[in-house]
């Protein structure tokens, strides 16, 4: 077999698994044996702690050959030559993930990222002026407290988290263990009329009670530091015509279709969209089968508005085009003022042109739609 080119790209994988002592489970029951046996509780309460890793960060290299010529047996064996070298170099970071561990490779994660903020955003503002400089020290030292406390009482959870799963697993309470499992907030009370093992549960109830306490009191703080965190979309969403079919992302037609869903507090969301260009002076010029206007391209605050059917017609000159309404017809602006007619400048004559003919498309579409109307309305007023 001959390549030109062997191309493996790099795999990344965020590992966790979660034991439930299951296979210990079986192990102490077979064979005749007792349902409860100490050293078969505690092998399964080590395993279930020792066994558990949260979001081992697993990263495998590309691996590239050049031109390669063997056999498929031979190929075969330097892709798993790799790869298990890969993963042996990646076991440390499952050692590093487990939980009864604290998962300190998650906290030298959530470190590393604070202080890399606390530096980078500061640095960055200073580029730029003493304005940013500060907010860049704000940010990026909210970012070093948050992750910090992050990444502290995550690990904190983890460790008493796993020491509370060992010791539901050591009281040897199958029920309770299952019930614990299926819904962490609901609690399985086994009783008994023995006094001493209604004295054995009582402290394991206390004993796991206060570990779970512990636990969730880390949880509760450490989700804190990140329920300040506001997501803000990176770009507009797709474009959805409605026919089924997804295509490849236009970033004009988002804009487009995402102002067409703000302008007016969305009054406009159920026109059809069909046309958008960035103009000059941080303005853009939205077009659809009823409406044209030219806003704010951040703000969305309309500078003029004018019906599609209005439009008398459109004169485009080198970058500059200009919307002729209808006699006795001014448009009118973001507060309902009529306004005067003023010409849309492009960034150059192409965008120019496709302005032009998108908003001569639009009269096109409006006028059909008009006479489909019109006609619908004879044949109504035939038939009464």
């Amino acid at each position: 077999m001959y390549f030109e080119l062997l191309q493996l790209h790099p795999i990344v994988v965020n590992l966790s698994f979660y034991g439930t002592g299951a296979l210990m489970d079986r192990a102490s029951t077979e064979g005749g044996g007792l349902s409860y046996n100490p050293m078969f509780a505690a092998m399964k309460a080590l395993g279930v702690v020792v066994t558990n890793i949260d979001k081992a960060p697993i990263c495998l290299n590309a691996l590239v050959l050049e031109r390669p010529f063997a056999t498929s047996q031979e190929l075969s064996s330097s892709i798993r030559k790799h790869y298990r070298t890969q993963l042996i170099q990646q076991l440390y970071k499952l050692v590093g993930s487990f939980e009864f561990l604290g998962n300190p490779v998650g906290l030298v994660n959530n470190l590393g990222t604070g202080v890399q903020d606390f530096f980078y955003e500061p640095a960055q503002g200073m580029m730029k002026s003493p304005a940013e400089f500060a907010k860049g020290m704000q940010k990026g030292s909210l970012s070093l407290f948050k992750n910090s406390t992050y990444g502290v009482f995550n690990a904190a959870s983890k460790i008493t988290s796993s020491m509370s799963k060992s010791l539901v697993q050591l009281s040897g309470d199958s029920d309770y263990a299952q019930k614990r499992q299926e819904s962490q907030s609901q609690r399985q009370k086994a009783g008994s009329s023995n006094l001493a093992q209604a004295r054995q549960d009582a402290l394991n109830e206390m004993s796991e009670g206060l570990m779970d306490l512990t636990s969730k009191a880390t949880e509760a703080v450490r989700d804190t530091t990140k329920d300040g965190e506001v997501l803000k979309r990176l770009r507009p969403p797709r474009v959805n015509v409605g026919d089924g079919v997804l295509r490849l992302y236009d970033a004009r037609s988002a804009y487009g279709c995402n102002a067409m869903r703000v302008i007016h507090s969305g009054s406009w969301k159920n026109d059809r969209y069909i046309g958008f260009c960035v103009l000059d002076a941080n303005e853009a010029a939205l077009v659809t089968d009823k409406n044209i206007c030219v806003h704010k391209f951040s703000s969305h605050e309309v500078a003029w508005e004018l019906p599609i059917v209005a439009v008398k017609e459109v004169q485009v000159d080198g970058s500059k085009v200009l919307v002729l309404p209808q006699d006795g017809i001014q448009p009118v602006n973001d507060a309902g003022a009529k306004t005067a007619v003023t010409p849309m400048t492009c960034t150059d004559s192409r965008y120019a042109e496709y302005l032009g003919d998108v908003i001569r498309r639009a009269v096109s579409v409006a006028g059909i739609e008009f006479m489909h109307r019109k006609s619908k309305t004879a044949n109504s007023e035939y038939m009464l």
